[in-house]
């Protein structure tokens, strides 16, 4: 879904996502976002999601996987996998 104009919703109807490993969360749970745009300020591309019941739900299980420390990809030392 791609719309033309996001700017004209209201903004709690939106999410703004600048972290690409969220964005990477939520495209593996079928969640995709509706506009990508680049930041002249920031330098860097951002993603447009429209908040629905399954993106907040999505939001605050990373959420609580971040203050858990219970990530949804493992990170990584040296090209080597750590769980």
């Amino acid at each position: 879904m791609n719309v033309l104009n996001w700017k004209t919703l209201k903004k709690e109807d939106i999410f703004p996502c600048y972290s690409r490993p969220f964005c990477k969360f939520l495209k593996n749970n079928n969640l995709y976002y509706i506009k990508k745009e680049y930041d002249k300020k920031a330098k860097k591309y951002f993603f447009v999601f429209l908040r629905t019941v399954k993106f907040n739900d999505l939001l605050n299980e990373w959420r609580n996987n971040k203050l858990s420390g219970t990530f949804a990809f493992p990170k990584r030392e040296g090209g080597e996998v750590v769980e």
